[in-house]
């Protein structure tokens, strides 16, 4: 039996007027039980052992033993603005009540170190961040819902987007870090409401997993010093700077980026935003994904876990002239695959020793066709959007870029520039599953501006292989990522934690619902504790207003709302 103390039994009525923001089912207190009453003043009862949440094999239980599968949503608490203070714009009371009405019983507690630390007087504890995280334990008492105390932005840095680095560099940073997270263990060792503390976000080190790692168990041994009743949860390293093409390789160690620690009460826990040119499409803090139109799910596209090695390409089809030229068809030359290697297929636009010339690519059509010619698919191509192409270039050198009215036809179009030898812009989010056997045709549209008599500018389709499975963008494919993480949880008995997914708004025109409905069910089907990016947030929210308390039916997502009001009450 999986435990949501905030659930109840809704009617159609319940969830459309949840639907419609009128909330106006409101939760009964719980028992007082922890270290608060829902005045706020304290409720003189010492918790017992069994008041608190705890790991217990693969599983996170209650203090009765029962298995407890969190189902949780995020309040950011403007974390990115790097405030001083408390803020008192992000929610209130009223919150509390909406995500309980929408069956959460969790809310993963996002921190900034500043709210309770100044750079100029460390280890000087501000109270008023304490007196906010108080004020929130008395709400989420009153709903029934428990908190996850998540440091988001810790000293050094934001992890997430690769700018913290000064967490890794510098000791004294460090020692503040793990300082903090043991006063807050002190303040709040008899506090059940909370069910443990979210030791750092989406870690980014500089050098190796072992600085990650060496960090986690000091803090582990400074809040065990104070508190031992609590989780600790434990975020797999996110990425490695060091590892040059591979710094975000998921698996970098051989265990998914995990690590073990030895204690009695870890929660192992990783995100899940894949694909990402679908959960961030558009999004303006990655350039790669400006401008990104995708869908889901999107059985042409492909993706692969294992390494895709380059075999073979389609070098007979036909390349640009030198000098300048306008745009023109270039039909391609039919190529079988003869080899049982060559899995997978990939488009590459290639742009070879171009210096100061640009070769401009348009609406190419890849068409496979069987032995006997008949046609068994065709792909197209239009580059109306920026659909997140990777470039390469050996040496490095040059660069692509999408544009979004110089096409043929008006609309967008992807050229290459400034390259000195071998380059290509590469859709390695678009693979295609490749036939021993069929044929393969690339034909298109390209002009070129000042082409060197030495460069080369052609399309071309290239083969690799793949020595992992090959998976469309579908539920399938979320499972099977999902999978590979929770077999470190199988391996070694521990509890997993999905401690965020989402995504952006635009999504939600191409399938995103479809998408979070799909994880949803994946991590019920495998009894995974989920937590979902965010409340309060202007790109991914589930209400898009950021700096205000007033919540009005256009800045929520009333489809997300009513799913995930439907989805728990059917647990």
């Amino acid at each position: 039996m999986y435990y949501n103390s905030s659930m109840r039994k809704f009617t159609l009525v319940t969830s459309i007027c949840i639907v419609a923001l009128g909330f106006g089912c409101a939760s009964q207190a719980g028992p007082s039980v922890d270290l608060f009453d829902d005045s706020g003043k304290k409720s003189g009862r010492t918790p017992q052992e069994n008041d608190f949440f705890h790991a217990q094999g693969t599983q996170i239980v209650d203090g009765t033993g029962t298995p407890v599968l969190l189902r949780g949503v995020a309040f950011g608490n403007n974390v990115w603005g790097n405030p001083a203070l408390a803020p008192d714009n992000h929610h209130e009371e009223k919150d509390y009540r909406y995500a309980a009405e929408m069956g959460f019983n969790t809310i993963r507690f996002y921190l900034n170190y500043r709210i309770f630390e100044d750079d100029s007087t460390p280890y000087s504890y501000k109270q008023s961040g304490f007196d906010w995280i108080n004020q929130n334990l008395v709400w989420a008492k009153k709903y029934g819902i428990h908190l996850i105390l998540n440091m988001h932005f810790p000293q050094g840095g934001f992890q997430s987007q690769g700018d913290g680095d000064a967490l890794w560099k510098n000791k004294n940073n460090q020692k503040r870090f793990i300082a903090l997270w043991k006063e807050i263990a002190r303040r709040y060792a008899d506090e059940p409401q909370i069910i443990g503390y979210d030791l750092l976000n989406e870690p980014i080190v500089t050098k190796t997993i072992t600085q990650w790692e060496t960090l986690a168990r000091e803090t582990v041994r400074a809040v065990r010093e104070v508190d031992d009743r609590h989780c600790i949860f434990i975020e797999r390293m996110n990425a490695n700077k060091a590892a040059g093409d591979s710094s975000w390789d998921p698996d970098q160690n051989g265990a998914m980026n995990f690590f073990l620690i030895h204690d009695h009460n870890i929660v192992y826990e990783f995100h899940c935003y894949v694909p990402m040119t679908f959960s961030h499409q558009d999004v303006p803090w990655i350039p790669s994904l400006i401008g990104i139109r995708t869908s889901w799910p999107d059985p042409d596209k492909k993706i692969t876990f294992g390494s895709a090695l380059w075999k073979w390409s389609t070098f007979e089809n036909p390349v640009l002239p030198s000098g300048t030229s306008d745009w023109a068809w270039y039909e391609g030359v039919p190529v079988a695959a003869s080899k049982d290697e060559w899995t997978v297929g990939r488009l590459a636009l290639q742009a070879d020793a171009l210096a100061s010339g640009t070769a401009f690519f348009d609406d190419v059509i890849l068409t496979e066709r069987d032995p006997s010619g008949k046609i068994v698919s065709t792909k197209r191509y239009s580059f109306d959007f920026d659909q997140g192409f990777d470039y390469w270039s050996e040496p490095v050198s040059g660069s692509r870029k999408w544009n979004p009215a110089t096409g043929r036809d008006g609309a967008g179009c992807w050229s290459a520039t400034g390259s000195r030898s071998s380059a290509v812009i590469a859709d390695s989010n678009g693979l295609i599953r490749v036939t021993a056997g069929n044929t393969y045709t690339v034909s298109g549209w390209m002009k070129g501006t000042k082409i060197p008599k030495d460069a080369t500018a052609r399309l071309r389709l290239d083969f690799l292989f793949s020595d992992g499975p090959v998976y469309s963008w579908n539920k399938e494919y979320l499972a099977a990522e999902i999978a590979r993480y929770a077999a470190f949880g199988t391996k070694h008995d521990v509890p997993l934690y999905l401690g965020e997914f989402g995504c952006v708004q635009a999504a939600f025109d191409q399938g995103g619902l479809e998408w979070v409905s799909d994880i949803i069910d994946i991590c019920d089907e495998k009894g995974i504790s989920y937590n979902y990016h965010t409340w309060h947030e202007q790109h991914f929210g589930i209400f898009t207003n950021y700096a205000h308390l007033k919540t009005t039916k256009d800045e929520a997502n009333l489809p997300l709302i009513e799913l995930f009001t439907t989805k728990h009450q059917l647990k």
